[in-house]
Protein backbone atom coordinates (compact mmCIF):
# COMPACT_ATOMS: atom_id res chain seq x y z
CA UNK A 1 0.00 0.00 0.00
CA UNK A 2 1.42 3.43 -0.93
CA UNK A 3 2.44 6.11 1.57
CA UNK A 4 0.93 9.60 1.35
CA UNK A 5 1.94 12.91 2.90
CA UNK A 6 -1.10 15.08 3.64
CA UNK A 7 -0.67 18.81 4.35
CA UNK A 8 -3.69 19.99 6.35
CA UNK A 9 -4.94 23.48 7.24
CA UNK A 10 -7.45 24.08 10.01
CA UNK A 11 -9.45 27.26 10.54
CA UNK A 12 -11.62 28.71 13.33
CA UNK A 13 -10.37 26.59 16.22
CA UNK A 14 -11.22 28.21 19.55
CA UNK A 15 -8.41 29.00 21.96
CA UNK A 16 -8.86 30.49 25.46
CA UNK A 17 -6.54 33.42 26.21
CA UNK A 18 -7.26 34.73 29.68
CA UNK A 19 -10.93 35.69 29.72
CA UNK A 20 -11.21 35.94 25.92
CA UNK A 21 -11.65 33.40 23.17
CA UNK A 22 -9.46 33.63 20.08
CA UNK A 23 -9.92 31.90 16.74
CA UNK A 24 -6.80 30.10 15.61
CA UNK A 25 -5.78 28.28 12.47
CA UNK A 26 -3.08 25.66 12.03
CA UNK A 27 -0.99 23.71 9.57
CA UNK A 28 0.03 20.12 10.16
CA UNK A 29 1.25 17.12 8.19
CA UNK A 30 -0.02 13.58 8.53
CA UNK A 31 1.54 10.49 6.94
CA UNK A 32 -0.83 7.66 6.03
CA UNK A 33 -0.78 4.38 4.16
CA UNK A 34 -3.69 4.23 1.71
CA UNK A 35 -4.75 2.73 -1.61
CA UNK A 36 -5.32 6.12 -3.23
CA UNK A 37 -5.36 9.86 -2.55
CA UNK A 38 -9.06 9.90 -1.60
CA UNK A 39 -8.63 7.28 1.10
CA UNK A 40 -5.42 9.02 2.26
CA UNK A 41 -7.41 12.24 2.78
CA UNK A 42 -10.06 10.42 4.83
CA UNK A 43 -7.44 8.65 6.96
CA UNK A 44 -5.55 11.90 7.62
CA UNK A 45 -8.71 13.71 8.76
CA UNK A 46 -9.63 10.72 10.97
CA UNK A 47 -6.19 10.94 12.63
CA UNK A 48 -6.86 14.60 13.46
CA UNK A 49 -10.22 13.70 14.94
CA UNK A 50 -8.48 11.39 17.41
CA UNK A 51 -6.06 14.09 18.57
CA UNK A 52 -7.31 15.93 21.68
CA UNK A 53 -5.55 19.20 20.77
CA UNK A 54 -8.13 19.70 18.01
CA UNK A 55 -11.19 19.08 20.24
CA UNK A 56 -13.70 21.86 20.85
CA UNK A 57 -12.77 23.32 24.26
CA UNK A 58 -15.19 23.20 27.18
CA UNK A 59 -17.10 26.45 27.56
CA UNK A 60 -16.87 27.53 23.91
CA UNK A 61 -20.35 27.78 22.42
CA UNK A 62 -20.44 30.76 20.07
CA UNK A 63 -18.53 31.59 16.95
CA UNK A 64 -17.93 29.98 13.59
CA UNK A 65 -17.48 26.24 13.19
CA UNK A 66 -14.01 24.81 12.86
CA UNK A 67 -12.99 23.65 9.37
CA UNK A 68 -10.28 21.22 8.24
CA UNK A 69 -8.93 21.39 4.67
CA UNK A 70 -6.48 18.94 3.13
CA UNK A 71 -4.44 21.28 0.93
CA UNK A 72 -1.92 18.83 -0.53
CA UNK A 73 -1.75 15.07 -0.89
CA UNK A 74 1.49 13.64 -2.21
CA UNK A 75 2.36 10.01 -2.82
CA UNK A 76 5.86 9.42 -1.44
CA UNK A 77 8.27 6.50 -1.63
CA UNK A 78 9.55 6.10 1.91
CA UNK A 79 8.77 7.20 5.46
CA UNK A 80 10.73 10.29 6.49
CA UNK A 81 13.19 9.89 9.34
CA UNK A 82 11.18 12.25 11.58
CA UNK A 83 7.61 11.13 10.81
CA UNK A 84 5.58 11.89 13.95
CA UNK A 85 1.91 12.39 12.97
CA UNK A 86 1.37 14.86 15.78
CA UNK A 87 1.65 18.54 16.54
CA UNK A 88 0.69 21.61 14.54
CA UNK A 89 1.84 25.13 13.81
CA UNK A 90 -0.81 27.57 15.05
CA UNK A 91 -1.64 31.11 13.85
CA UNK A 92 -4.36 33.71 14.70
CA UNK A 93 -7.27 33.83 12.27
CA UNK A 94 -7.71 37.59 12.49
CA UNK A 95 -5.39 40.51 13.11
CA UNK A 96 -6.26 40.68 16.81
CA UNK A 97 -7.81 37.19 16.94
CA UNK A 98 -10.17 38.10 19.78
CA UNK A 99 -13.82 37.15 20.19
CA UNK A 100 -16.12 38.60 22.79
CA UNK A 101 -16.47 36.39 25.91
Amino acid sequence: MPLYRCLIRGENFAWKNGSRWELMGFYTTRWVMAYNANSAEKKAVTLLGRDAQFDKPAGYYNGPSAVVLVEEIEKVGIFPARRQNRGATWFPMTENGALSP
